[in-house]
């Protein structure tokens, strides 16, 4: 594959990688992370650092400090990590930027410092952006800088991190959710066996109408992430029982509208079915008022050709000087004979 179209293909791969970006970070409703669009480039995800628990899921699925396991982090039990092995060197930044005649490496739209994040020691921000002039997308650390790496006067804040799931992205199938997957192992400890566990208390504080919308996008988000997510990923039952719990929610909201009256769709189509009913009983009213036959045409005068007078005679048209022959009432003109 040549140059050109090498660069079509990453280019069209990174649209696509885009379009995912409002359908996943729009979806509100995970323990573990939250998400907010900013741009059609970007997304913050902000992480927690210690896991999350909630209660009304633990009375589905039992005791749950068996969701969590210092073994399932990448490395975790040796936060912080040393920038060298987690940000990209500015040399590695300019050889995959293009721009190393330029001295340009990859750094965001924004500096780290004018973020307006939050640098709560409870979580940490991060910045997930596809920039078409870089053709694949990254990771920056906008937030709790020294918490999670050993920083030093030389280390910049602004260089993306070398995750797993973004250099491998070029050559294998990456989603977004396995990037939020990798920050989110890479920012707890001890880290969740299930990154993308569904905070059922979050759901139940809405109300029935925005119960069902929040379901239905997140049953929408973790049907793509299993279809996508191979079987042997230790995650993978985890979101169907995530999945079975939220449909189950969602399905039971549906029901509560629909036996209010409250859903749109059905009281567009019950109001449909009043105005069939309503317009066939007028219909059959003005049916009835002319006793039960259609209207008279007696004194009706028709004339259809020049030279030919219809009068009406007995609700019959009868030809002028035409005999009445067959049918009582109908008068007709014999054919002209051909021999």
């Amino acid at each position: 594959m040549d140059i050109s179209a090498q660069e079509a293909a990453l280019k069209k791969k990174l649209q696509h990688f885009l379009s995912e970006l409002p359908r996943f970070g729009t979806v509100q409703g995970f323990q573990h992370f939250s998400m907010y669009l900013r741009g059609k480039e970007e997304l913050c995800v902000t992480v927690s650092h210690e896991p999350q628990v909630s209660s009304r899921r633990c009375s589905f699925i039992g005791n749950s400090a068996t969701e969590f396991s210092a073994g399932d982090s990448l490395t975790s039990a040796h936060l912080p990590y040393d920038p060298r092995a987690l940000m990209l060197s500015q040399g590695t930044q300019m050889a995959l930027s293009g721009m190393g005649n330029q001295g340009v490496g990859l750094p965001p739209a924004s500096p780290s410092d004018n973020e307006q994040g939050s640098n709560s020691g409870s979580h940490t921000l991060f910045l997930v952006a596809g920039y078409a002039r870089y053709s694949c997308p990254y990771v920056w650390v906008r937030s709790n800088h020294t918490r999670l790496m050993k920083m030093s006067g030389l280390a910049d804040k602004d260089n993306p991190l070398r995750l797993k799931s973004t250099s491998q992205w070029k050559d294998t199938d990456v989603f977004i959710w396995d990037v939020i997957a990798e920050l989110v192992k890479l920012c707890m400890y001890p880290a969740p066996r299930n990154p993308f566990a569904v905070d059922m208390d979050c759901f139940l504080s809405l109300t029935t109408q925005q119960q069902v919308l929040a379901t239905a996008a997140m049953m929408s988000c973790l049907e793509r992430i299993i279809v996508h997510t191979p079987d042997d990923k230790q995650y993978s039952e985890k979101l169907l029982e995530d999945l079975q719990l939220v449909s189950r929610l969602h399905y039971t909201a549906l029901q509560m509208l629909a036996r209010k009256h409250q859903l749109p769709v059905l009281e567009e189509y019950h109001q449909g079915q009043k105005q069939k009913m309503h317009s066939a009983q007028s219909g059959r009213g003005t049916f009835a008022k002319s006793g039960g036959r259609y209207p008279s045409i007696e004194n009706t005068t028709v004339t259809p050709n020049p030279g030919m007078t219809v009068e009406s005679t007995r609700g019959v048209y009868t030809p002028q000087g035409s005999a009445e022959r067959g049918f009582p009432g109908y008068g007709f003109t014999p054919a002209p004979s051909l021999f």
